[in-house]
């Protein structure tokens, strides 16, 4: 099996998305299994035990899990799970000693039995719907990591994963969830910063928006990528384990005048839900529409006639969105990009004449991973894929890794090497090249890779590492020492 370094995470949902139509309605066939570091299936349902929530979900599970070196997790919930007919049975769960380890064993028995690594909890809001603030935090702590850990070492099993996906709003996060217990408990956290807008709202606004728009006032300030992510990590929690979510669907508005006023759009050909437009019908649209950029939150829109929709690609500037929050998760050192979800992307060629999974496999590029299992940066290939968008964006570069000339690694060993010069860099040799990497914040300086996923522990814009990884797993084993 191969041996993982992550150094950025690329977590995708599917969603055997029931309000999808025609040739736009994917299914786990569909799934390119390759695109990404972690795959989510969602979702499983709960009730005393853990269930599938479809009639065909198991069989489903069969080709989702088919890349044995992809971490493929369950999320749990429902496109409902929120309201009081679900969340108080996470409550009722929670109650007891006996609730608690029913669930608990359902859940690890399913896991292994349907050939999942872990599971997602993905529960938006807690804590509120009536429910008494005191239970909030009871749908994490009944995945207490104590039990998977126990099993582990009762089998012999690797550790299942136990991973989040939390709410970015600032009111439904104070309220929602005991930050200081959870941190603690999961391996990642998925923070789902794509839905902050809507057809709820009387005004043109991205539902994904990275950073504060100019004339925002009020509460307006909170609802942006850069404010959420930012406002979880400094509720003490380790930014390294924060995965920025992007959307693969854009809101849409009808247009009541020239203004920016509006209400829910049309529904596509495709998403039967007003206000709502996939990846594939929102390419469709922008053929003969006026595309426009958001200079302040970095998101394109465009329109067309009385409709308005946000988009996720630009007429003029193609992906640049993408590009700009890349670049400010990786200046904060948060892990990673989720995209919510794989089945809204064009999956298969059908509506936008490009690529299959253009969108994650472009945000895939600006991330510095590779097609493949490992990145190839330090060669220069790209994703592997596919070429860029042409560079007319201007952004995404590394800063911080480099290849070098081979001057300090002549004549020695393959191996990780410190840098005598500077504590907080070392060199990375491979075949008589020298790689220059530098440490992100809380990076040990004993890295155990045989174990497999390393998901908080990754290096600042040095995704050039990853190119020497297929040549020198091979030869890796136990732990790698900085000497």
């Amino acid at each position: 099996s191969h041996i993982s370094l992550l150094l950025t995470n690329l977590v995708c949902f599917f969603n055997c998305c029931f309000l999808l139509l025609g040739p736009a309605k994917s299914f786990p066939k569909n799934v390119n299994p390759y695109l990404y570091t972690q795959l989510m299936y969602a979702f499983a349902t709960v009730n005393d035990k853990i269930a599938s929530y479809e009639w065909n979900d198991k069989t489903h599970f069969v080709s989702f899990c088919s890349n044995s070196d992809l971490v493929n997790l369950l999320a749990t919930g429902t496109w409902n799970f929120d309201t009081q007919n679900f969340l108080p049975t996470f409550i009722i769960i929670g109650a007891t000693d006996a609730n608690h380890k029913i669930f608990i064993c359902s859940v690890i028995d399913f896991l292994h039995q349907h050939g999942f690594d872990g599971i997602d909890l993905h529960i938006k809001y807690p804590g509120t719907q009536g429910i008494p603030p005191e239970d909030k935090q009871r749908g994490f702590t009944v995945l207490a990591r104590m039990a998977f850990e126990e099993e582990a070492k009762g089998t012999g099993h690797p550790r299942l994963h136990i991973t989040a996906a939390v709410s970015a709003g600032k009111e439904t996060t104070d309220a929602g969830y005991e930050i200081a217990d959870i941190k603690k408990l999961l391996d990642f956290i998925n923070v789902m910063t794509y839905d902050f807008q809507g057809g709820w709202d009387t005004s043109t606004v991205h539902n994904g928006p990275l950073h504060i728009e100019s004339k925002d006032q009020g509460e307006m300030h909170y609802f942006n990528c850069e404010y959420a992510m930012m406002y979880w990590r400094d509720n003490e929690v380790l930014a390294e384990k924060f995965i920025t979510g992007l959307p693969t669907y854009g809101r849409t508005f009808w247009l009541r005048s020239s203004d920016t006023s509006g209400r829910a759009g049309s529904s596509g050909p495709s998403a039967c839900e007003a206000g709502f437009g996939t990846y594939c019908e929102i390419c469709t649209f922008l053929s003969g529409a006026t595309s426009t950029w958001n200079e302040d939150q970095k998101v394109p829109y465009a329109y067309k006639n009385t409709e308005w929709i946000a988009s996720l690609k630009n007429n003029n500037t193609g992906f640049k969105s993408y590009i700009h929050q890349e670049t400010t998760f990786l200046r904060h050192y948060f892990a990673g990009s989720m995209v919510w979800t794989i089945d809204l992307d064009d999956f298969s060629r059908s509506f936008c004449n490009e690529r299959k999974y253009l969108l994650i496999s472009k945000l895939k590029s600006h991330l510095g991973l590779s097609s493949g299992f490992c990145a190839d940066i330090g060669r220069g290939s790209g994703s592997g894929e596919g070429g860029s968008d042409g560079g007319s964006d201007g952004e995404g570069g590394s800063d911080g890794g480099s290849r070098g000339d081979g001057v300090f690694c002549g004549g020695k060993a393959d191996g990780i090497y410190s840098n005598p010069e500077d504590s907080n860099k070392f060199f990375w040799c491979v075949e008589g090249n020298t790689f220059h990497l530098k440490y992100a914040q809380g990076w040990s300086r004993t890295v155990n890779v045989a174990t497999g996923l390393i998901y908080t522990r990754k290096i600042l814009v040095s995704q050039i590492l990853l190119s020497a990884c297929q040549t020198t797993s091979s030869n890796m084993s136990g732990s790698l020492h900085i000497i």
